[in-house]
């Protein structure tokens, strides 16, 4: 075998055995969108797009958990997590709350609900109008004051402690129980 051969071959051994992938990349990119691939001490479990009539994919989102968490304990409030919305269009303040509410109401029961509405009203009152680019994260850190975080571009515009309504707004993305969109939630638990 010539040199230029035995050269060539191990710098092809070379790059094979050079770290690629998820663990070596410090952002991951869905479609146009990257997200980090840590957030402090969470690290990205999935990430998705959710599609609208099939056509218009509205946002990117990604979920971050401790790396040792099971996706079953996903909604625990034990677990902390970090989800992230990345828009791809604009919606306007009204139609979060409208589309929260459809998903609630077909997750839980009425008695529920009703006990639910003053904290989720709270909560979509902290919502704003999305610009394509713009970013919300939902933030459940256990043991903090308020453990509960909106956030919109890294600017907080919610703080609360209802574990109830953390549960209850994760599971609208992250429940077994009809998620905003069943292939979305086995891409962001990465199932």
């Amino acid at each position: 075998m010539s040199t230029r051969r035995i050269g060539l071959a191990g710098l092809l051994l070379a790059l094979a055995l050079l770290p690629f992938g998820p663990a070596a990349a410090e952002e991951v990119k869905v479609k146009d969108i990257t997200f980090a691939t840590e957030r402090g001490d969470l690290a990205l479990r999935g990430a998705g797009i959710l599609t609208y009539r099939l056509v218009f994919d509205v946002y990117a989102a990604a979920l971050y958990l401790p790396p040792e968490a099971a996706s079953s304990a996903v909604l625990a409030t034990e677990t902390p997590k970090r989800l992230e919305l990345a828009y791809r269009y604009e919606i306007e303040q009204e139609d979060f709350a409208r589309a929260a509410w459809t998903v609630l109401s077909e997750q839980y029961e009425p008695a529920v609900l009703e006990a639910l509405k003053p904290s989720v009203e709270a909560l979509h009152d902290a919502f704003t109008a999305v610009e394509p680019g713009d970013r919300y994260a939902l933030i459940w850190e256990p043991g903090a004051e308020a453990p509960l975080r909106l956030t919109l571009n890294g600017e907080t515009r919610y703080r609360g402690d209802n574990a109830d309504l953390a549960r209850a707004y994760f599971g609208i993305w992250l429940s077994a129980n009809e998620p905003i969109d069943a292939g979305l939630r086995r891409k962001l638990l990465d199932e």
